[in-house]
């Protein structure tokens, strides 16, 4: 096979096999007898014999770029390189299952990019970490690209890696093997019980690290109890308190600030570099600010989560002196933007709500620590650090600007007075104490307020029909609120607020504690011995709160989260006892909270029995209940609540990747489940899947690319055009009654509109004019998005289409949208120029506020 091998990836494999000895390159040339061959690597696919020398043939993958990523002896049986790989998602475990399956059916060459011959005299390179028969092969990671870059060795012994050898590229990378080896080596000597670290030793210029084990439940994307704890002890050990002027931190900061360069060409570099800059010389040097040991890089990538402790790998960017919580920010920020492309706001929220854990919020109270400065300077740090690192690269991957993206705003928020501007919390904190002359009570807030409520999160409140009135009138005036949206059945009105900044939240009024026809708590339960706070705002008691999360979730098929259960079980002994004897007392029933817990589906039916023998659904109040549900299923079917958005644009544009982020967020922010449909409603099914079945027809479909069709009969084409039309119309009904009556968001990655701009698409000759006459018999989505970007930024991502057609294409949908949106005025249709993710998925979400 032809090498695509560059000459960087070479040096980098020089270093690994060879170390600082010279190697001799045999690419098309033949070999140069004149020189010395203790040292060979061979890119040429044939098989050569140097006399004197060993042979060793080895393969790689390559990263998106096409340089090298992973190297593993030819012979491998397993992909031992995966343990250098970071499972993140369904995405990522798939490639991991796929790989090892290829692995073990024989067929890894349908992965590997390539594969290269060395040649060596005596031993390896790497050889010297392999003495008394502890490891017997090894894999290569070449390492991130820049200036950090360390190349990674994983050696094993059988099927085990037991240690990782980081090979240092440039002064920069050998700094950070000896600091990290260092930080290590303090690590042993504090004696941590809930934080695991590896051993480490240098031996020359490497760092050899052993490899964590007992990996109980691998990574985890969302900080929990064992990185809390973890954390919380890391601090106790390590933290004392001195002025910002007199610390490291500050001079390390004052340097970066002098160094860092106007007029990169890194991603919103000038901006974050300026805001940096005015950010830093507005802070108080002389505060006192309280410091401790932090990790770096504290990331779900490194490290490992077991039952009772947190593992953790990578210290080369450990410090001894970082603001108090830094870590804790790093871990929300990366995995947010990074994972999960939140927005900095979410972030923020996610971090206040974090910070009101018990032992977070113990050690913010007991060392006097200021949440909001520590976080500023956390962003100042690592914005700081990493734009001197991106500067300095002569790439960067897509991921900077998310990152860019968020730093700026950070700095944007954080330190100024628009940080309390966030009008779903202004709301908050303004209207409920308003509430204090009605009857009500707050559920589900457990030990905590509605303070930093947190983004994802509506408020459950108990409130007869009579005081919601009076509530929402509050509501509905409140100068932040933009649109007021309320959906009342027999027993509840859900109110949704969207306010100016557009921030959501979602207030469910409940007068009648309903799972269907059976109504499952007496509300007099839900007004005793409640609690209010220093604002007045009313909580429901334990015991109400048991009730009702208890009996909620089991009646719907579901366990009692466990946030839920670990507050209850975490209360005081005689608070816990006391809870329980009431619960029994009330229900004649014997049971412990631990038992009460263990959710299975006979103790629901059996919960079911209790409760329809109770008085209030026995007799007339039965009959009555089973009406008003009867009644609210019909106000549903002629009320639906549900959402339709549909994406458009040239296949480039960018849409499978914002429909992806926006189906997160809006999962996230509106606890809605949203369906995504691919181009119709497809009730019927593909037209080939009467010839080839189902699953191979839209096999067959996916393999083919679009466009590629030659078709050109009208008939044929106006033939297929009806089937496809016919799903539409009777899709749409379909569509409704399983998707909108039930509140779920329906996205269509492409819609009717490719067959008005774009039928070749899709292998169809139509007359002019037509699809777009049929079109207002068609439903028309709630909202509609049109996705552009550079022909020239298409072109490189896909090659299906010339520049000319998709200048043609998209001038065509822009006329079409900008027609639609004057004649159709009930649905909406937006044209965005799709630059930048976060960008696009505000404008989206935005729209999606006005629109819904």
């Amino acid at each position: 096979m032809k090498s695509t091998i560059t000459q960087t990836d070479i040096d980098i494999l020089s270093k690994a096999f060879f170390g600082n000895a010279k190697s001799q390159i045999i690419g098309d040339k033949k070999l140069n007898k004149d020189s010395a061959h203790d040292a060979v690597i061979d890119l040429n696919q044939g098989k050569r014999t140097i006399e004197g020398l060993k042979r060793e043939v080895w393969q790689y993958i390559s990263n998106s770029d096409g340089s090298l990523r992973w190297v593993f002896k030819r012979k491998d049986k397993r992909p031992h390189f995966l343990d250098f790989y970071m499972v993140s998602g369904w995405r990522s475990w798939l490639y991991v299952c796929a790989v090892k399956i290829l692995f073990l059916l024989g067929l890894k060459r349908l992965i590997i990019q390539g594969q290269f011959s060395i040649y060596y005299k005596d031993v390896l390179y790497a050889h010297q970490y392999m003495t008394d028969d502890k490891h017997d092969g090894f894999s290569v990671f070449t390492g991130t690209v820049g200036p950090n870059r360390k190349i990674v060795l994983a050696l094993r012994k059988g099927s085990k890696h037991t240690h990782f050898v980081k090979i240092p590229v440039t002064e920069r990378s050998a700094n950070m093997v000896d600091h990290e080896v260092e930080m290590l080596q303090h690590m042993q000597q504090l004696n941590l019980n809930k934080m695991i670290t590896p051993k480490a030793i240098k031996k020359g210029a490497v760092g050899i690290f052993s490899k964590l084990s007992g990996q109980l439940f691998g990574r985890v994307l969302h900080l929990g109890r064992q990185h809390i704890e973890a954390l919380t002890e890391l601090h106790n050990a390590t933290q004392h308190t001195q002025s910002l002027s007199e610390s490291t931190f500050s001079a390390d900061i004052e340097t970066r600030v002098r160094s860092l360069k106007q007029g990169s060409l890194v991603h919103r570099s000038d901006e974050l570099l300026n805001n940096i800059k005015e950010k830093w010389s507005t802070i108080d040097k002389t505060q006192k600010v309280n410091w401790s040991l932090a990790h770096g890089d504290f990331t779900p990538w490194n490290m490992f989560v077991s039952q009772n402790t947190l593992q953790v790998y990578d210290w080369e960017l450990a410090e001894n002196q970082k603001p108090a919580l830094y870590d804790l920010f790093h871990f929300v920020f990366q995995s947010g933007i990074l994972v999960l492309h939140e927005s900095f706001d979410s972030i923020y929220r996610k971090i206040l709500t974090i910070t009101e854990e018990p032992d977070i919020k113990a050690l913010i109270q007991n060392n006097t620590i200021d949440v909001n400065q520590n976080l500023l300077l956390y962003v100042l740090d690592v914005s700081s650090y990493y734009l001197g690192v991106y500067q300095e690269q002569e790439k960067v991957h897509l991921q900077v600007a998310w990152l860019m993206d968020v730093w700026v705003k950070a700095l944007q928020v954080l330190g100024s007075p628009r940080l309390e501007q966030n009008q779903r919390d202004v709301f908050i904190r303004e209207v409920f104490p308003r509430f204090s002359n009605n009857k009500y009570a707050i559920l589900k807030q457990l030990g905590s307020s509605l303070e930093g409520l947190e983004e994802a999160a509506d408020i459950d409140l108990f409130s007869d029909k009579h005081n919601t009135s009076e509530m929402l009138k509050l509501c509905m005036n409140h100068k932040l609120v933009s649109k007021l949206k309320i959906r009342r059945r027999s027993y509840m009105t859900v109110a949704e607020l969207f306010f100016r900044d557009g921030g959501y939240l979602s207030i469910d009024f409940i007068h009648q504690f309903k799972r269907k026809h059976l109504s499952y708590i007496d509300p007099a339960l839900l007004t005793r011995n409640m609690s209010a706070d220093k604002n007045g705002l009313k909580y429901a008691s334990s015991l109400a709160n048991l009730h009702y999360i208890y009996l909620f979730y089991t009646l719907n098929h579901s366990e009692v989260p466990r946030r839920y259960q670990n507050w209850f079980k975490r209360l005081p002994e005689v608070e816990k006892s006391n809870l329980m004897e009431a619960w029994n007392n009330y229900y004649e029933t014997e049971t412990d909270m631990e038992a009460l817990f263990n959710y299975t589906h006979e103790k629901r039916i059996s919960w079911i029995n209790l409760i329809k023998k109770q008085r209030n659904n026995r007799g007339f109040f039965g009959i009555k209940n089973q009406l008003f549900y009867g009644i609210d299923h019909i106000k549903s079917m002629f009320q639906p609540s549900g959402f339709v958005i549909s994406f458009s644009g040239v296949d480039g544009a960018g849409k499978s990747t914002v429909i992806e982020a926006v189906s997160a967020r809006l999962e996230k922010q509106f606890r809605r489940q949203v369906v995504v449909l691919r181009h119709r409603p497809s009730v019927l099914p593909i037209l080939s899947a009467y010839k080839y079945g189902k699953e191979q027809a839209e096999q067959r479909s996916m393999s083919s690319l679009p466009r590629t069709g030659n078709n050109n009969s009208v008939l044929s084409s106006l033939l297929r055009f009806a089937y496809y039309y016919a799903d539409y119309l009777v899709g749409q009904l379909v569509v409704y009654s399983k998707y909108l009556v039930n509140n779920k968001i329906v996205l269509y990655d492409r819609y009717y509109f490719d067959f008005i701009n774009d039928n070749r698409r899709t292998n169809l000759v139509l007359p002019p004019g037509l699809a777009r006459l049929l079109f207002r018999f068609v439903n028309k989505p709630h909202l509609n998005v049109f996705l552009y970007a550079d022909p020239d930024i298409i072109v490189k991502r896909k090659q299906e289409l010339s520049t000319e057609n998709i200048v043609a294409l998209t001038q065509g949908y822009k006329e079409l949208f900008t027609d639609f949106d004057s004649k159709y005025r009930k649905s909406s249709y937006v044209q965005i120029e799709n630059v930048h993710l976060e960008h696009t998925v505000e404008k989206i979400m935005h729209q999606f506020s006005l629109s819904v």
